[in-house]
């Protein structure tokens, strides 16, 4: 690779880098109802308005972060926080965690709408990855659900023994 491509690259990747610390710190800074209402339209609501389409929209449905066109509401918050492991699930139970989990989801999608744009998912050798990533989830998922239903060797019943000096 040339010097000129890894400056580019180098350059892509500082910027890559600024755009996800300003959607962070977008995040972070701005409060839950204001990054809302900024999705939904450029002028200020009245706040008797505010009220009422607050109180429409179910609390679990509430936009927290609105990222392009994507948007993080309480709810995907608290299915990742269901996702978790039950070890790591008191870290992020406090508000300071759920913002700690918020904040990693937003960098999550920033960088997988950076790597769409970079044609990451289209190339061959990450489809094949993805592909093999399926087909092992589903081999040990299955192989799982089988071990799980069937009896465990000290509770299966044992033949008769034929050996003479076993009886």
């Amino acid at each position: 690779m040339s010097r000129r491509a890894r400056s580019g690259s180098a350059a892509h990747a500082a910027v890559v880098m600024l755009v996800v610390a300003a959607a962070l710190i977008a995040a972070v800074l701005a409060p839950p109802a204001r990054v809302a209402s900024a999705a939904k339209s450029s002028k200020p609501a009245k706040s008797s308005k505010s009220k009422t389409s607050t109180k429409s929209v179910p609390e679990s449905l509430q936009v927290l972060v609105t990222i392009g066109d994507q948007t993080i509401t309480r709810r995907d918050v608290q299915h990742r926080l269901d996702e978790l492991p039950e070890q790591y699930k008191a870290n992020y139970s406090t508000p300071e965690g759920k913002q700690q989990l918020l904040d990693r989801m937003v960098e999550e999608r920033v960088w997988m709408m950076e790597a769409s744009r970079a044609g990451v998912p289209a190339r061959p050798a990450v489809e094949r990855q993805l592909e093999q990533q399926r087909r092992d989830l589903l081999i040990r998922t299955y192989l799982n659900e089988v071990m799980a239903n069937s009896p465990s060797p000290s509770t299966r019943s044992r033949p008769p023994s034929r050996c003479v000096t076993c009886r």
